[in-house]
């Protein structure tokens, strides 16, 4: 190996440790999530009870917690100075999670003022949670002039939305092999609950990933579902990143030092499989077609 090339793993080591450093910082910053007074928001549901409701401003989303009683759909309406989804000026759509599987919600009314939801969920549902781009607690204010009256009540819905279940955290690998249950689309969900969010060091880095990752996966979960050719490509591209990551269903994680060391190999075995190999190729590559036109 050369100075160089010594030098410049010298330097992504010891970048890749600041980062994760910084990332475990974050979650001195973290606000929690604050109780939503439920007179303020107008919904209602069927097949089951809301429990309570918060919103996460840091993340942007609204957390509702369930007793259902058997299968239902919850209608909500949603303030767009309280919570909201945009691109620029555009409407996008909201991410939604049930349980933590991403779902597909109708959206039945959308007006300059507020957005209309109806999500379906199943028996023993405990929590929906609706992610926008932004969320203002203080945007949430009682109109003194309307009295909403939610309708809660345990009657079977005449008509339930079709869902096309999606993998929460997962959304790209879900989109990819067609399901949630698929192996591995379990392998990493696995990986993330038992191994990684274990440890507080593996818990701060999620919550710094996931602000990164749910900023691209659903336009890439879409375009997969849309095009097969591109799905194919990204179920070849995260093969590595499966196997890599598969590392740690073999190993015991019991400090914090140790997730921070394995941590730091699984994404230098990434770096080198996703940008150093394709690098060497290329340089050997070269040579050989610069013969070949000579």
């Amino acid at each position: 190996m050369s100075c160089s090339n010594f030098h410049f793993n010298s330097k992504l080591i010891i970048s890749i440790i600041v980062v994760l450093t910084f990332s475990i910082s974050l979650s001195d910053v973290f606000v929690a999530a604050q109780k939503v007074d439920k007179k303020n928001l107008t919904y209602s549901i069927i097949g089951g009870t809301v429990s309570s409701i918060e919103a996460d401003e840091y993340f942007g989303s609204l957390i509702i917690i369930l007793e259902a009683e058997d299968d239902g759909i919850l209608t909500i309406t949603l303030p767009r100075n309280f919570i909201d989804a945009k691109i620029g000026n555009v409407d996008d759509d909201f991410f939604v999670l049930v349980d933590g599987e991403e779902v597909v919600y109708f959206e039945e009314a959308s007006t300059i003022n507020d957005r209309t939801l109806a999500i379906s969920f199943e028996k023993d549902t405990r929590e929906i949670e609706i992610i926008g781009t932004q969320i203002s607690i203080s945007g949430l204010k009682p109109d003194p002039t309307v009295q909403p009256t939610p309708s809660e009540t345990t009657q079977e819905s005449e008509e339930v939305v079709t869902l096309e279940e999606n993998g929460g955290g997962c959304l790209i690998a879900t989109a990819t092999y067609g399901t949630e249950l698929a192996p591995q689309v379990q392998l990493l969900r696995e990986i993330r609950d038992e191994t990684v969010l274990a440890t507080q060091s593996g818990t701060s880095f999620m919550s710094a990933f996931n602000t990164f990752y749910y900023s691209f996966s659903p336009a890439v979960a879409d375009l997969e579902r849309q095009n097969q050719a591109f799905k194919e490509v990204v179920k070849v591209a995260i093969m590595p990143l499966i196997a890599t990551l598969s590392i740690l269903q073999y190993v015991d994680v019991d400090s914090e030092t140790e997730m921070l060391a394995y941590g730091i190999g699984i994404i230098l075995l990434n770096i080198g499989m996703y940008f150093v190999t394709p690098v060497i190729i290329i340089l050997k590559v070269k040579p050989i077609l610069r013969i070949k036109r000579n």
